[in-house]
């Protein structure tokens, strides 16, 4: 059996499939309101599925962002709980950046000095090379952030407004270098030119996770 782990934020929870403590989204109320069935409705289920895998660790975390010390996914701790009882992923699923765009962190360092968790692109690098470094053996796929559409009647306010203030393409681009440079699967889910249906413009409906996942597919085939 072959065995793959998530890393992301809000977009990625599911209630009953994270470490304890991590902030979730997905709850069953929250499920229940985007028209989930089920885990069988998250994106990264479809992916495994297609990938002949089973989850091991779902370890995203609501609000997440790669920047910073833990939670923030570059963190150790972050990367230490993708695994689970001795057991290491064949595949690792990375989907993460919406937040980092939208709070609009700096993409580089203003000074050699600074930590590599203070700026988007170091802050993803570094978390890859901890992945590298901890799952050597693992498959790493790194997915661009695609764009949303809102849909419904949904919330009276729209998170699109709130997290659309910074350039995604330059955060993308910093993952398709990053992906790159740390011989990583590229998922270039922005590329395909698809939006993911959400009631608040942000977190994805059944439907939208569906829209994910089938980008997926077509950025992995």
């Amino acid at each position: 059996m072959k065995y793959f782990s998530v890393i992301g934020d809000s977009i990625s929870t599911f209630e009953g499939t994270m470490p304890e403590g991590y902030a979730l989204y997905y709850d069953k109320q929250t499920q229940e309101a985007n028209g989930m069935r089920g885990v069988e409705n998250m994106w990264w289920y479809s992916v495994g599925r297609m990938l002949g895998a089973r989850l091991l660790v779902n370890g995203s975390w609501s609000g997440g962002t790669a920047v910073g010390e833990y939670p923030g996914a570059c963190s150790e701790e972050r990367i230490a709980t993708l695994g689970k009882d001795g057991t290491s992923p064949d595949y690792i699923l990375i989907y993460i950046g919406i937040n980092d765009c939208g709070s609009c962190v700096k993409l580089h360092k203003d000074d050699p000095d600074e930590p590599d968790s203070a700026c988007f692109a170091s802050a993803y690098r570094l978390m890859l090379s901890r992945l590298k470094n901890t799952y050597p053996d693992a498959k790493i796929f790194c997915g661009t952030v695609m764009r949303t559409q809102r849909v419904g009647d949904g919330e009276d306010w729209d998170l699109v407004g709130i997290l659309g203030r910074g350039d995604l393409e330059a955060f993308n681009g910093e993952i398709r270098a990053a992906a790159a440079e740390y011989g990583c699967t590229l998922a270039d889910l922005f590329m395909t030119g698809w939006k993911y249906d959400a009631l608040d413009g942000v977190h994805p409906t059944a439907g939208g996770h569906a829209q994910i996942a089938e980008a997926w597919k077509e950025a992995c085939q």
